[in-house]
């Protein structure tokens, strides 16, 4: 009998012994866990904050670039409107100037009224002056400005002497009338 309880008193030590350790290693993980999760808190705060950054970084660098392209157009406005300014009697009615020559103004008109009746967002520039086979054409830029990037929606051509529109395919470096 003394056998028996002594046998029972060695269990309930070990039952009690390997209880609080079991609760003692329990903690010990519930602790490492809140430790790890801190770190990935900190961590992930840091990455938020890195990803707020990047993404003021990448709306100041949008802002910049509209700026850019509101100062380019401008610039393209002001050349417009010095290069046609010594023959200028009304900018709307006149449509060349003093040697029969179509002007800047009415060649962006051409084009723009042609574009926006196929896509009423679409903007449209003057570019550049360009010879094709001996004939002076204002070379005109259709587009559409996106919130991230500016789409070129197409090139054309409006011929200096006569008003004559042309859609340039870029593929054949053909120009196509327009209809």
């Amino acid at each position: 009998m003394k056998k028996r309880k002594l046998m029972i008193i060695i269990i309930i030590i070990f039952v009690f012994t390997g209880s609080a350790f079991a609760a003692y290693e329990y903690n010990e993980s519930q602790k490492r866990s809140s430790q790890v999760l801190s770190q990935n808190n900190s961590n992930d705060k840091a990455t938020v904050q890195a990803e707020n950054t990047k993404v003021e970084d990448t709306k100041k660098d949008e802002e910049a670039k509209k700026e850019q392209e509101t100062k380019k157009e401008q610039e393209v406005k002001k050349e417009t409107s010095s290069n046609t300014e010594g023959t200028k009697v009304d900018q709307n009615k006149q449509t060349t100037n003093n040697d029969g020559k179509v002007t800047q103004n009415k060649a962006v008109e051409i084009i723009g009224n042609y574009v926006n009746s196929k896509d009423k967002k679409a903007k449209v520039q003057f570019d550049h002056i360009q010879k094709r086979d001996n004939v002076d054409y204002y070379v005109i830029r259709a587009y559409e400005d996106m919130s991230d990037h500016i789409a070129t929606l197409g090139w054309y051509y409006v011929d200096v002497n006569n008003g004559k529109a042309f859609e340039w395919d870029l593929i054949e470096d053909k120009l196509i009338p327009l209809k």
